[in-house]
């Protein structure tokens, strides 16, 4: 699966998409801070929608980010919002406008309204797909259909699966399933039943040697993790 770091203008109907969403939330905004140009105000913009934490990592080039859907003592779900303060002022407020829009689901919103194929367009020479978590709580199902069905609306065509549990999940989005390392390839027995399940690739088990991996019957294509620092075991807390 290829990552595509081009860039492209937007197009008309995206710009209109965009300035139509901003629309639902003037109201509100102009109420709250009559100043047209908002700069720092996006900042207190940002706390009603979710709790900030602020807070200054100096050796850090993260600006920050969000992390949705994070259960309270009573379940509740809540979004977090993080802003390096270490980083300059107009930087702070740039993340926070870009926080918010992730929060006000403009990338949805565009999608809809455009409906096309935006990526594919593009970039008609590349395959562009998506990566599901090894884990996926019941809670976070809801959420994770509507952005693969707007990943679909996109134009993404494959699906990275760290849990054959989440096979089904991606048939049901017409999306080609591939392995990452956590299906644990590491014999011919799990290569042949993926290539019969109707995965077009698979990772090999970072717990292989080379001489194992070498010796794998390969009855669909095969990928390895030959370079960076080794995932370690999820923790709910």
């Amino acid at each position: 699966m290829l990552n595509a770091n081009r860039q492209r203008e937007l197009t008309s109907n995206e710009v209109t998409a965009i300035k139509e969403c901003v629309k639902e939330y003037r109201a509100e905004i102009k109420a709250k801070f009559p100043n047209k140009l908002l700069r720092e105000d996006v900042l207190d913009l940002l706390e009603d929608y979710c709790k900030v934490v602020y807070y200054p990592l100096e050796k850090e080039a993260n600006n920050g980010f969000h992390v949705a859907d994070i259960p309270d003592k009573d379940g509740n779900p809540l979004t977090f919002v993080f802003i390096n303060t270490a980083q300059t002022l107009e930087k702070q407020i740039f993340t926070a406008a870009h926080e918010l829009g992730h929060i006000w689901r403009v990338d949805d919103y565009v999608a809809e309204k455009c409906n096309e194929s935006r990526w594919a367009q593009a970039y008609p020479d590349i395959g562009f797909g998506v990566v599901l978590p090894r884990v996926v709580w019941d809670r976070e199902l809801p959420r994770l259909r509507r952005e693969l069905e707007a990943a679909r609306q996109a134009g993404v065509t494959q699906a990275l699966l760290g849990h054959i549990g989440q096979l089904p999940l991606a048939r049901s989005f017409g999306l080609i399933p591939r392995g990452d390392f956590g299906l644990g390839l590491t014999n011919d027995e799990t290569a042949a039943e993926l290539a019969r399940l109707g995965f077009a690739s698979a990772t090999a088990s970072f717990e292989s040697r080379l001489a194992q991996i070498r010796d794998l019957s390969k009855p669909l294509d095969l990928e390895l993790l030959v370079y960076g620092r080794l995932p370690l075991m999820l923790m709910e807390h």
